[in-house]
Formats: structure tokens, sequence, C-alpha cells
């Protein structure tokens, strides 16, 4: 039931660079101790499929609004679907871009190409992005 009956459209990419801004000034303004948990559990930070998500320099998931149990893992050398080594293309992220890769969907668990946009916050890369769900 992906979207609750098709009741509400999923995220665009215009919606996840939105919100990955909004959250990497929250980060700068609060810090990683109140953001992280924010970001975890807040409605403010999720969006039908859109989430925002934090790694540090090393590929450690610090934040996750829709994977909370990843949170703490190290997922550098974690493949996508089609082995693209992602991570750490998003932790190399100088300033701020996009980055694309294969992710599961939060509303239905499946795989789908994803475009999210990630910010550079000093030691962190903040992210949010959307689903292609016609490419499962």
């Amino acid at each position: 039931m992906l979207f609750g009956c098709h009741h509400q459209p999923p995220g665009t990419k215009e919606e996840a660079k939105a919100m990955a801004l909004r959250a990497a000034d929250y980060l700068k303004k609060v810090g990683p101790d109140k953001a992280f948990p924010a970001f975890n559990t807040s409605s403010h930070w999720r969006d039908r499929d859109l989430y925002v998500f934090v790694f540090d320099r090393t590929g450690v998931l610090k934040a996750s609004g829709a994977f909370q149990q990843l949170i703490g893992q190290k997922q550098l050398d974690v493949p996508d679907k089609v082995f693209k080594l992602y991570v750490r293309e998003i932790v190399g992220i100088k300033d701020q871009g996009w980055v694309e890769y294969w992710y599961w969907s939060p509303i239905d668990h499946l795989g789908y190409k994803k475009s999210s946009y990630c910010v550079r916050v000093g030691d962190y890369v903040v992210g949010a992005g959307a689903y292609d769900y016609a490419s499962g």
C-alpha cells in the first residue's frame, strides 16, 4: 500500500534539497547533541518518504529519520544494489551536492534509485533524498 492508497505523492527532489538545507542549518545552530535525536524522531524531519540522515567523515551513520537500526554502524564499504559505494561519495561531499544511488524506501522497503542532496557541516554530511519509484 504505497502512500496510503496513493493519497499522498512521494517527496520530490526539490523537497529533499530544501529539507537537507534546513537540516544543515539546524545542525549548525544547535549542534549534534540536540540535532541528531531530533532528526531520528521528530516528525519535523520526516515527510512521507523524505527523511534526514547524517554521516560522519568515516562513514558512520549518526542520524536517520527512517532507519534508526543502522545508527552507529559504519557504512563506508556497504554497496548499494548495483555495487556502488555511495557512502564514500556522500562523505566526500566538500560543500553540497547531489548523490545518486539505490536505497530502500521506508514506505514499502523495496529498492529504488534515490537522489539525495547532501550538505557538509563540519565533520558531518547531512542529507535527504527523493526516490524514483518508476525505477523499481
